[in-house]
């Protein structure tokens, strides 16, 4: 199975015990401090375009038996090569200030995971520490195939795609169509885990009437106005990507897409759709003999980053829109939606979605409030 970086990172934050200070250690056993040291202040996910690199980390829960003063002191990895005291016993820093122990620390403008080592020590005790970790994240496309400054690479937009004047998104054209060559991301719906730092690198996930409304208020910039892609319009896309096809194969609206094509020697019809991108240096589509090597013949780029369960409408008084939001199917789905309601319900629309493992194009149906999937737009060519 896969790495699943994303979610390895989220539940790698941990406080641990440790009989190691600041100071030199020593074998002499010693009795610990009481509390548990917790470290305020770590965001999971920092993005390095809209977010600012400098954290501020205070740490708190540890008290001394006696009473008396506690030092703190960090280090942060990559980045640092010995530790930085905070505050001594004294209560002071090295400045000879008080101190409350927090420290200050700006991180590096590169994509990457830090660890973040707390101690918290006192004179004839065992030191406790916390162990963190955050990411730093960036948005945006990979100007050059050797750019590393992005965390989504190996996606071939700029190559493959025009830039949408007025907006950071790329477009492709398949000759009748111009498509957004990756996820949308404007306000509206909700980015993955609820990280907006997330929301440039991954897009976000809407619900039918946030996917319609989004597109419809693209700038056109001088094409054709921009809308959610019918069902029709992905089978095009299929169609496009599928010259070669032979036998019994066949692409129908509200169908889903079979086609093995690897019996004949052929790229499969899913690694046609899909990039072989990595999200930070992680590979995102895990490996199938059954899809085979991946050609992105379609220029769409399309990675795997699942779908939300929304819960409930959104509420503009609430710190995030959907905060019952589930998520699922990271690093083995990807899923969008399509304009085309389900005949005889009006309360669900269509998506075609792609598994990881499958080299086939599905068709599902989910409710237009609380499904929620990401989404490309499509229009027209002039």
């Amino acid at each position: 199975m896969i790495t699943r970086y994303i979610r390895n990172i989220i539940f790698a934050s941990l406080a641990v015990l440790a009989t190691v200070s600041c100071k030199d250690d020593d074998d002499e056993v010693k009795p610990p401090m009481d509390g548990t040291l917790v470290v305020d202040g770590v965001e999971t996910y920092i993005n390095a375009r809209t977010d600012s690199r400098e954290i501020t980390l205070k740490p708190r829960g540890v008290t001394h038996p006696d009473g008396k003063g506690i030092g703190y002191c960090w280090k942060v990895t990559p980045g640092m090569t010995t530790y930085d005291t905070t505050r001594f016993e004294n209560g002071l820093n090295i400045n000879g200030e008080p101190s409350d122990g927090t420290f200050k620390y700006t991180l590096k403008d590169s994509v990457a995971t830090y660890t973040i080592y707390c101690y918290a020590f006192a004179d004839g005790y065992s030191s406790k520490s916390s162990t963190s970790y955050t990411t730093v994240v960036r948005g945006g496309v990979q100007l050059t195939p050797d750019d590393p400054q992005v965390s989504i690479t190996n996606r071939n937009i700029v190559e493959n795609g025009k830039p949408l004047a007025g907006t950071d998104y790329y477009y492709i054209s398949d000759g009748s169509r111009d498509w957004i060559a990756y996820n949308m991301y404007e306000e509206g719906g909700i980015p993955y885990l609820h990280y907006e730092a997330l929301s440039d690198v991954l897009g976000r996930f809407y619900s039918y009437d946030e996917a319609k409304s989004i597109c419809q208020n693209l700038p056109a910039n001088g094409g054709n106005a921009w809308r959610l892609p019918t069902d029709e319009d992905w089978v095009n896309v299929v169609k496009s990507v599928t010259a070669d096809a032979t036998g019994d194969f066949s692409a129908n609206v509200h169908e889903d897409i079979y086609w093995d094509s690897k019996k004949n020697g052929k790229p499969s019809l899913s690694s046609r759709l899909i990039a072989n991108a990595e999200f930070n240096g992680t590979v995102m589509w895990e490996y199938w003999p059954s899809v085979g090597s991946i050609e992105n013949t379609s220029g769409l780029a399309i990675i795997p980053i699942g779908y939300a369960n929304l819960g409930i409408t959104p509420d503009i008084n609430t710190k995030s829109a959907y905060p019952n939001a589930l998520f699922e199917g990271e690093f083995q789905l990807a899923v969008f939606w399509t304009a085309d309601e389900v005949e005889g319900n009006s309360e669900m629309a269509y998506y075609r979605f792609i598994n990881t493992k499958d080299p086939f194009f599905m068709i599902g149906k989910g409710y237009k409030e609380t499904f929620g999937a990401s989404v490309r737009c499509v229009r027209d060519s002039n």
